[in-house]
């Protein structure tokens, strides 16, 4: 337990040197390891195996809360590290790997194995592990830009990793992780039930997203809901493997991102590094539902493409591009070439807007919907059937505009390119 200590060492970060922190007592020690009070600065945890005996694979009978519990106001302490063996192998917990609640921000997680047995490629049996991360504080940054700040998090049985803002949770920063899939970038764990990659809620506001693998899980790769507000979605892979080509073996995700009672998200950007390929799931790739869910705005992104814009990934049941259900005042692409998104290779439809309760005010422009990124080009292999759908009492939307670069093209779909069925205007 570190309380209110500063620039400790826990570990050396080497695999003959860890230390083995498991076993324990739920009655008695609810956390592996503990860093508390606002004193606590500059300690970092490297190297151990936290929560399942020293194989690094097979689960106590006993076990702690959570494996690492930053607390009381505690920041600027390091979790992991990028060199050879600092990684710590966090699983076997009753509620969650690492723990950051209330604590006063900066912390970091690096290279650490999150959920998984020490390989990162197995499911630890009967693992109990709630969630990988949990953050109920702000300004924290989990991962980074190197292959060696990549966290694996995944294998655990609800979330990869759960934000709440009922602390305060702005500003953090999550990069280059794996969140469902192995360490191989390629499969998820088999026998790994984790529900969501990222879930979003309890009003969480201007966090960003980017540049992870998001894949594998039951569920959504991303959940962003109960007003969470302002955040950033960018530059991630979301439904197929690390390459952005090619089907998960066994994929069982269903939503790409699914939006609900939340506002004013961004899902991609202006730039080619903002741009996500959301793909290969197997339903929904970015999925938007309820009056209140509104003001979402999403461009830059190839959806139902794989990632160099012209292929269909083979295998993938994704049947929507983007779903909108009673939604409203959404942005679907913008009037210059980096905002637009390409909606192709569904297979059954680029963009499904329905009215049940409500639908309107939304606007989808600048967009190509059905053909590659040149914006020329049938996909070969592609069974998009419909390019945009207004069903069920859709009104007052827009598709295209007055400006330059407003329109979308819409074209090389199977069927009718627009289609306006039951009573929508």
């Amino acid at each position: 337990w570190i309380d209110n200590a500063a620039n400790n060492v826990i570990g050396n970060g080497t695999a003959s040197g860890r230390n083995l922190i498991a076993g324990l007592k739920t009655n008695v020690y609810a956390y592996g390891i503990a860093i508390s009070g606002n004193g606590s600065t500059g300690n970092t945890v490297k190297g151990n195996i936290i929560g399942i005996d020293k194989t690094g694979v097979a689960l106590f009978a006993s076990k702690a809360f959570h494996g690492v519990q930053v607390t009381g106001g505690a920041g600027s302490n390091t979790i992991g590290g990028t060199g050879a063996g600092d990684g710590n192998v966090i699983s076997g917990h009753t509620q969650s790997g690492i723990n950051l609640a209330n604590a006063s921000g900066t912390n970091t997680l690096l290279g650490n194995i999150i959920g998984p047995q020490a390989d990162g490629n197995t499911f630890v049996a009967g693992n109990t592990q709630s969630d990988g991360v949990s953050i109920w504080s702000s300004n924290n940054t989990v991962g980074g830009s190197s292959p060696g700040a990549r966290n694996i998090i995944s294998g655990n049985v609800v979330n990869g990793m759960t934000m709440n803002g009922a602390g305060g949770c702005i500003l953090n920063n999550f990069q280059g992780n794996y969140i469902g899939l192995a360490s191989n970038g390629t499969s998820f764990i088999a026998g790994s039930a984790q529900d969501q990659g990222i879930a979003m809620g309890n009003q969480i506001s201007n966090n960003t997203i980017g540049g992870n693998i998001l894949s594998g899980n039951t569920n959504s790769g991303i959940s962003i809901v109960g007003g969470a507000t302002g955040n950033f979605v960018q530059g991630n892979i979301i439904g197929p493997r690390a390459d952005g080509n090619t089907l998960v073996a066994g994929n069982q995700q269903q939503y790409g991102v699914y939006l609900w009672t939340s506002d004013n998200n961004t899902i991609g950007g202006n730039t080619v590094n903002t741009r996500n390929i959301i793909s290969a799931n197997t339903q929904y790739g970015i999925y938007m539902i309820g009056a209140a869910c509104f003001g979402q705005v999403v461009r830059g992104n190839y959806i139902g493409l794989a990632s160099d814009g012209i292929s269909v990934i083979s295998g993938s049941t994704q049947n929507y591009g983007i779903w909108i259900a009673s939604s409203s005042s959404n942005i679907i692409g913008g009037n210059t070439a980096e905002e637009r998104n390409v909606i192709s290779a569904n297979g059954l439809f680029g963009v499904y807007l329905n009215g049940s309760g409500a639908c309107s005010s939304n606007i989808i422009k600048g967009n190509y919907i059905g053909l590659d990124a040149s914006g020329t080009t049938f996909i070969a292999g592609s069974s998009q059937d419909y390019g945009i759908a207004f069903v069920a009492g859709a009104t007052n939307n827009t598709v295209g505009g007055g400006s330059s670069g407003d329109g979308n093209v819409i074209s090389g779909n199977v069927d009718p390119n627009i289609v306006i069925s039951y009573s929508s205007e």
